[in-house]
């Protein structure tokens, strides 16, 4: 599967409040103004792939994304990753990259 595909078969498996809440969790990266057009997953992808981001070969941004909105089936179904080894990636000193502002003090 094409990396095109892969972010369309995650967007679609996402509901418009996810997307709020991706939107959101992005704020420190992408300012208001320039997520006002961001209608869906697909377009903050692209957003964040023209931000460098998010990439074929750098899927961290993503894995942060879906853990913060506990969208594990698609951490580990898409991404291969389990809820404990982002808990562990996470501990890691300067690794998380989403602001403890925006998620909350689950961690």
């Amino acid at each position: 599967m094409d990396f095109s595909n892969f972010l369309y078969d995650i967007g679609e498996a996402l509901s418009s409040d996810e997307v709020a809440s991706l939107k959101f969790l992005c704020l420190d990266h992408i300012p208001p103004r320039k997520q006002e057009p961001i209608k869906d997953a697909l377009m903050l992808f692209e957003k964040l792939e023209e931000k460098k981001m998010l990439e074929e070969g750098n899927l961290s941004f993503l894995r942060e994304l879906l853990f913060r909105i506990d969208r594990l089936d698609l951490l580990e179904k898409r991404l291969k990753t389990s809820q404990e080894q982002m808990w562990r990636e996470l501990q890691i000193p300067g690794r998380a990259q989403i602001s403890a502002y925006r998620w909350g003090p689950s961690l």
